[in-house]
């Protein structure tokens, strides 16, 4: 049941979970979950949007926060350069960030 009281924060979509939502509509442990099988798998941050299991990433506009700017640095001085710097790339989903790194 969706919950209507817009001071209460977002809960989690995923079947019956309570919690609070943490990213892409999802909380700490199913995003995490969600994560570990992106990983391993064939399986993307864009299918499971659409398949209306998550949100969509947040619209490119407010860059990645200063945390997720270092990460994306140390990747990149760890690959000598060949790390990705493009918004939305898998850097970000490798740091478990979104490009904002706000909750949504």
């Amino acid at each position: 049941m969706p919950r209507t009281d817009p001071n209460l924060p977002p809960r989690c979509m995923a079947d019956d979970c309570q919690r609070p939502a943490h990213a892409r509509g999802l909380c700490s442990s199913h995003y995490q979950a969600a994560l570990r099988v992106i990983q391993q798998t064939e399986l993307t941050w864009e299918v499971i949007a659409q398949s209306g299991m998550c949100r969509q990433q947040a619209k490119a506009g407010r860059g990645r926060c200063r945390f997720a700017r270092r990460l994306v640095g140390l990747a990149q001085r760890l690959t000598g350069g060949a790390a990705s710097t493009e918004a939305g790339d898998s850097n970000d989903i490798a740091a478990g960030t979104s490009p904002s790194c706000e909750a949504t």
